[in-house]
């Protein structure tokens, strides 16, 4: 009878539930014929189903001499994996990613096929500036970044506000309209957001007391504006920048200014401190 030559059995994997289209290649020869014609079901080509099927195959001579054998055919279904996307920082915006999924804030997590290309994409908020990846994405810089899925995977994106927020307190309080009427104390502090913001800006304090204004410098007061450093701004928190006793039917004005290069002004705030 013609003798078979068949492959060995087969595992492949797969992310699409509806199977794997699968090659293979089976001969046969006899002695009488030299080559035979082998017949395999399921075919060769045949998109074959998650699980293991067998592969029969036959091949018969001019003489009606048969073989038969058979060699079996796996199909794994690769499990998606999830991909997570968190936000760190005091900015806003999104991320999206490609091919769709994941549109954060909204869905932060979604799964995509094992091995498959995903692309995250961040867009900062009008006020925001988008300042780079952690996790997977880390070396990507402030651009797109492409990674292969072959795993659970993390990424966070880093939002800060483009400029600072500067907050005035006195005694704890910034009211609105930003009024605090003490008996006396006036702990003044000073808070400045994280932001994007890198070049140097000229710091100002002035303290306006009764209608006279005093401008803050290193070493005293002046009359005129002169600021108190020039360097970027950077993150303060409740940072006091006086704490006194003002007399009474007095009026005293603290404004903190954060003024560029060209003048313009970065942040700023004011807060009315009096005592009857």
């Amino acid at each position: 009878p013609p003798v078979l030559t068949l492959p060995a059995d087969i595992t492949l994997m797969t992310s699409d539930p509806g199977g794997l289209a699968v090659t293979y290649t089976a001969t046969a020869a006899d002695l009488v014929d030299i080559s035979v014609p082998a017949a395999c079901v399921p075919f060769s080509g045949t998109t074959f189903a998650i699980g293991a099927t067998t592969v029969t195959c036959t091949a018969t001579d001019t003489f009606g001499n048969t073989a038969i054998g058979s060699f079996q055919v796996t199909v794994n279904l690769l499990q998606p994996q999830q991909v997570s996307v968190a936000f760190s920082g005091n900015g806003s915006g999104t991320v999206t990613s490609t091919p769709p999924g994941i549109n954060c804030p909204g869905t932060c997590s979604a799964p995509f096929p094992t091995g498959s290309s995903v692309t995250l994409s961040a867009a900062a908020a009008a006020d925001s500036t988008f300042v780079g990846w952690d996790g997977i994405c880390a070396s990507a810089g402030t651009g797109p970044c492409t990674f292969t899925d072959n795993g659970a995977s993390n990424v966070t994106a880093r939002l800060l506000l483009t400029r600072p927020v500067v907050s005035l307190k006195v005694n704890g309080q910034h009211p609105t309209p930003p009024v605090v009427t003490t008996g006396g104390p006036m702990l003044l502090t000073l808070d400045i957001s994280e932001s994007a913001y890198t070049a140097p800006v000229s710091w100002y304090w002035a303290l306006i007391v009764n209608g006279q204004t005093f401008w803050v410098i290193p070493n005293g007061l002046s009359p005129t504006p002169s600021p108190l450093t020039v360097a970027p701004p950077a993150a303060i928190a409740n940072l006091t920048l006086a704490n006194i006793t003002i007399p009474a039917h007095t009026t005293v004005t603290s404004l903190f200014l954060l003024v560029d290069g060209v003048s313009m002004v970065v942040g700023s705030d004011l807060i009315v401190t009096t005592r009857p």
